[in-house]
């Protein structure tokens, strides 16, 4: 039997421009995981509602026989929240399947195949950071530097009542793009730096900067179109009960605020 266990991610900084060539930044969630277990021997399917069909499609995808399975997947992650879920749940499988075989870049790879099932073109900083554990930075050209902190950031995260949806949240985000794209420029370059910004503050512990960056990316995010009345609500009660900041985490349109706390 071959088990493994994969967390999910906040995005820092850089949402939705991550998928039009800028940096983003992100952080896994250690306390929010999904596991999966996987029998090579025919058997039953123990997996929460709504998962098979999914996870029939990443079997064919990695060539792996449906019918010659016992799986079992658990999740302690929300379901559509924009906390990568489905990157977790991509990394959790391939380690299971691979029997401990496969080494990181490998387990990234396979798994981004099953994130472009779940979401058509994912930047690729989800599954790096279910795969890798730790803080990542992206780079423009997707790739990825593990990020080694003196500090951790105290975080918080709220969920909505509305799920999100990543495949709809980055169609509405293309669709901006291409009726006004010298407005979607503009956007997308005041995001990259807000990720520049966020990486330097982050690096070096300065919670106060960092809660500023994040507000003003959060404002950003709402001019997107991806905010909502309830997710502006969670950012505004995180900042008056004396957080540093807060923003939509994620591909928006409903999903999680992520608000960065002092003690």
């Amino acid at each position: 039997m071959g088990r493994a266990t994969a967390h999910g991610k906040a995005i820092l900084a850089g949402e939705h421009f991550a998928v039009h060539g800028t940096a983003a930044l992100a952080l896994p969630i250690p306390s929010r995981s999904v596991t999966v277990e996987v029998d090579r021997t025919p058997g039953d399917w123990d997996v929460p509602d709504g998962v098979e069909p999914h996870l029939i499609r990443c079997l064919e995808c990695l060539g792996e026989p449906a019918e010659g399975l016992s799986i079992r997947v658990e999740s302690t992650l929300p379901v559509g929240s924009g906390l990568g879920g489905s990157a977790a749940f991509a990394v959790a499988l391939v380690r299971a399947l691979g029997d401990g075989g496969l080494d990181d870049q490998e387990v990234r790879e396979r798994a981004h195949r099953l994130e472009v099932l779940a979401h058509g073109s994912p930047s690729g900083i989800d599954d790096a950071v279910a795969t890798l554990g730790c803080p990542v930075f992206m780079s423009p050209i997707r790739t990825i530097e593990p990020l080694i902190l003196s500090e951790q950031p105290r975080i918080w995260i709220a969920i909505s009542h509305e799920p999100s949806s990543t495949l709809e949240a980055v169609s509405h985000v293309s669709e901006l793009k291409m009726k006004d794209e010298e407005r979607f420029s503009n956007l997308r370059t005041r995001g990259a730096e807000l990720v520049a910004l966020a990486h330097a503050a982050l690096l070096s512990a300065d919670w106060a900067g960092l809660g500023h960056v994040m507000g003003k990316n959060h404002a950003l995010l709402a001019e997107l179109g991806v905010s909502t009345p309830a997710l502006d609500r969670l950012v505004s009660a995180a900042v008056e009960a004396g957080a540093y900041g807060a923003k939509i985490t994620g591909a928006g349109c409903g999903g999680a605020v992520l608000a960065l706390a002092p003690e």
